[in-house]
């Protein structure tokens, strides 16, 4: 049995969360649209990668960046919508 790999997301619109939960709907994927439930999951549970959505501000981008990090989760920053998604978060969580 192999175990799904977990992703934090971090967006800001409901209809885009909708679209990336469908194109990574093999992971776990645990959705946040705000920096506190985001920093809440971070430094509650364990994960592999926690993307932040292109619509995220740089202020919040720069506060949970590095939190996870410290945690040992790959932090990928998507922007332009859901064209390269997929493969943007599978290198990161192979690499």
């Amino acid at each position: 049995m192999t175990t799904r790999r977990r992703l934090l997301v971090l967006g800001r619109a409901p209809h885009i969360m909708e679209r990336v939960l469908t194109l990574l709907n093999d992971l776990e994927v645990v959705p946040t649209f705000t920096d506190d439930d985001a920093k809440r999951a971070l430094e509650s549970q364990p994960f592999d990668g926690f993307l932040i959505g292109g619509g995220v501000e740089q202020a919040s981008r720069e506060a949970l960046a590095p939190l996870a990090r410290a945690r040992g989760v790959k932090v990928i920053e998507h922007f332009g919508g859901p064209f390269n998604l997929r493969r943007h978060v599978d290198e990161a969580l192979r690499g």
